[in-house]
């Protein structure tokens, strides 16, 4: 008899110690019981803190595989909950293979639980998918090592509800940094999975006025919810292309993977779900690119005060910025090779310049820097689009305006129209003080300041002579004829 592995991106030759979500766990416990059926596996990720908490979920996967990938993932996650929430926990999670609808029952959960106790309280568990509180209390009857028991019995009772409360309140300050308001009147919000959090997280948003959505595999729930919440109802895959304000994910993780997260169209990701990307690394700097910035640099080169600049900068939201003390006057390529070096150094995908000096009015910089890199540039720019991997600029040109698309990374110098003027805040001025700025010396680039350029003499124009007065069209064509010699 012969088995068939099927590789995926998770999936490795090396059936545990190679899984791509091995990351230094502690311990990896795999239960198996031939009177119950019980198949379980426990993961122990971190317990330095202390004991490792994390819940019990309970699924039909697709295979063992995927069973040992999901425990693996979850109980990494449960560490930097601990350990980001200031508690004294490590971080652990268990996984029950089977239906819970049709193959939970008393004996199952209590020979689970026989499987926790037998590691003196290294691992404590809770519930999570597919169980419920009184699970947990079968559970307790035969191990201490158990939290989220019935309120009757000196437990906290269901986590749901103050679950879904902390997803409601981190929406809420997702919202505020994103819209610049907590406020979620009128939002349109995607919850996909109404279990016990979800539908909780649709009774928070919907009192307070969102435009909600719900999305899950059971569409009776769905029927009852709807009517319930008033809420609309998207069945299937079709959730993603729907234009968003937030995506909610609250059923199970990596719901943003290869497939979606192109498709996706909200402006905020926030949801009970643990693990929501199916990559943090890959599917993390695609969510970046996909919001425009992932974070702003303000570069300023000259002397000590022109941090100020940076500053200002920084206030009105730049994330950090970048100095490069210069005491001698720079030519225009010089700073282009500064900036070059720098744009190399940070892989910046876009850089936004002015277009010209208000000292020598050259309007250089921003056409060699591109020469230098070898990227597209559009000048004189006065509206600039940006869709994933291009820039749809509309630039000024004498005749009218001129619309180009460049794909990045790119430079686009700018006219005094692409913005409206933006000033900064006190409370944003505070918080400036408290951003990054780099301090870099020019000698550290290895770039040659020295002068190439020599100004052998600065005049005024020549004066012109005043105009005059003509009193009749023909006086107009004589003098323009015979004086001027124009026509």
């Amino acid at each position: 008899m012969t088995s068939k592995i099927i590789e995926t991106d998770f999936l490795k030759k090396d059936p545990v110690f190679g899984q791509l979500s091995f990351d230094d766990h502690e311990q990896i416990v795999f239960c198996n019981d031939k009177d119950t059926g019980l198949k379980a596996i426990i993961g122990i990720h971190n317990t330095v803190l202390g004991p490792a908490l994390g819940g019990t979920r309970m699924w039909t996967y697709q295979s063992e595989w995927h069973a040992l990938n999901d425990v693996l993932r979850l109980s990494r996650g449960m560490t930097y909950k601990s350990a980001i929430t200031g508690l004294n926990l490590g971080g652990g999670k268990a996984v029950i293979i089977g239906d819970a609808k049709t193959q939970k029952n008393d004996d199952l959960m209590r020979r689970f639980g026989e499987f926790v106790n037998s590691l003196s309280g290294k691992y404590i568990t809770a519930e999570d998918v597919g169980m419920e509180t009184r699970d947990m209390d079968i559970i307790r009857e035969v191990t201490p090592h158990v939290t989220g028991i019935s309120e009757s019995k000196g437990g906290s009772g269901n986590p749901s509800p103050v679950t879904a409360y902390g997803v409601y309140m981190g929406m809420k300050a997702a919202a505020n940094y994103k819209f610049g308001t907590e406020s979620l009147e009128g939002k349109k919000i995607l919850v996909q999975g109404v279990g016990h959090v979800g539908e909780t997280l649709v009774k928070y948003i919907t009192e307070e006025g969102a435009q909600v959505i719900i999305n899950d595999i059971n569409e009776s729930r769905l029927e009852e919810l709807s009517k319930k919440y008033n809420a609309n109802v998207v069945l299937g895959n079709d959730i993603y292309n729907l234009d968003l304000d937030v995506y909610a994910p609250c059923a199970l993780g990596a719901t943003i993977n290869d497939k979606t997260i192109h498709k996706l169209k909200t402006k905020v990701i926030a949801g009970a779900a643990n693990n929501q990307l199916a990559d943090e690394v890959k599917h993390g700097k695609i969510l970046k690119e996909k919001g425009i910035a992932s974070e702003v640099i303000a570069i300023s080169i000259g002397v000590t005060q022109v941090q100020e600049t940076i500053r200002n900068a920084l206030a009105m939201g730049a994330d950090s910025g970048i100095f490069v003390e210069v005491n001698d006057t720079l030519e225009p390529l010089t700073v282009a090779k500064i900036i070059a070096s720098i744009a190399k150094k940070e892989n910046i995908d876009l850089m936004i310049l002015g277009k010209q000096a208000i000292d020598d009015d050259m309007n250089a910089t921003g056409q060699m820097i591109s020469a230098l890199l070898n990227w597209p540039q559009a000048t004189f720019a006065s509206k600039v689009e940006i869709t994933d991997k291009t820039a749809k600029v509309s630039r000024e040109v004498d005749g009218g305006t001129e619309n180009i698309e460049i794909t990045l990374p790119a430079i686009i110098t700018t006219d005094l129209r692409l913005n409206e003027p933006r000033y900064a805040s006190l409370p944003n001025i505070m918080k400036a003080k408290k951003k990054p700025i780099n301090e870099i010396k020019v000698n550290d680039l290895k770039i040659d300041i020295t002068q190439k350029l020599e100004i052998l003499k600065v005049e005024e124009p020549s004066k012109r002579e005043a105009g005059i007065m003509v009193k009749t069209v023909e006086e107009l064509f004589d003098k323009l004829q015979n004086e001027a010699k124009v026509i």
